[in-house]
């Protein structure tokens, strides 16, 4: 995808070159030149036009990138012991998250991994709401209470591994509890480290889907 966007960014630069260029150059690049003598390059007019194109081009080119740079994701670290992939490690988010960081805050923040269990967060959606001063009952942990506050509500799958022990319990591929959240409320506060996370603020669902695949992706 990169290669196709800066691909069309050179092509519409090309276009641009051609367009502003000024007729007496086009006219002297096509006259034929004396017995002997090199051909120049051809001169293009740099009008204010085109040089505003340009960099406006430039712009463009560096928004692309940066936006193709965000969207890469690794490829998760699996885990030996439970067969899926290890929990969600928190991105630097020091502004109020918009839904998408919601997402991954809410997958690095709540995603645990002990000896025993493994709990990751799959499949999230995110509303926000407005945001807002903190209340004396916002009570998060190590919140720092002098940044405003973000409600919103969630959907989310929620798996919960015991450890593959196919000698034993023969449960490879199938070590999960597997949770459906609907509509459930959740938070996202600043900390005192300047970094912003994300909850959902309910119990897991009863009646939970057993024998699940571990998730291996994000």
């Amino acid at each position: 995808m990169k290669k196709i966007l800066s691909l069309d960014a050179v092509l519409l630069t090309t276009l641009l070159a051609l367009l502003f260029t000024s007729p007496l150059t086009r006219v002297e690049a096509a006259a034929p030149l004396p017995l002997g003598q090199a051909a120049a390059p051809p001169a293009t007019a740099q009008t204010p036009e085109l040089k505003k194109a340009m960099a406006d081009l430039a712009a463009s080119a560096a928004e692309i990138d940066k936006f193709l740079a965000d969207q890469a994701e690794p490829a998760p670290q699996l885990s030996t012991r439970f067969g899926s992939r290890v929990p969600r490690k928190c991105p630097d988010v020091t502004a109020l998250p918009t839904s998408a960081q919601a997402v991954t805050l809410v997958q690095c923040t709540m995603d645990y991994e002990t000896p025993q269990q493994a709990k990751l967060h799959q499949d999230i959606a995110v509303q926000l709401g407005s945001s807002r001063a903190p209340a004396d009952s916002d009570r998060w942990p190590r919140i720092d209470s002098r940044f405003h506050v973000v409600d919103f509500s969630a959907t989310a799958t929620v798996f919960l591994c015991g450890p593959v022990l196919e000698a034993v319990m023969h449960n490879t591929g199938s070590n999960c509890d597997r949770y459906q959240f609907e509509n459930a409320p959740g938070i996202c506060w600043k900390t005192i480290d300047g970094q912003y996370r994300c909850q959902i603020n309910a119990g897991l669902p009863t009646n939970p889907t057993r024998s699940q695949p571990p998730p291996t992706r994000y």
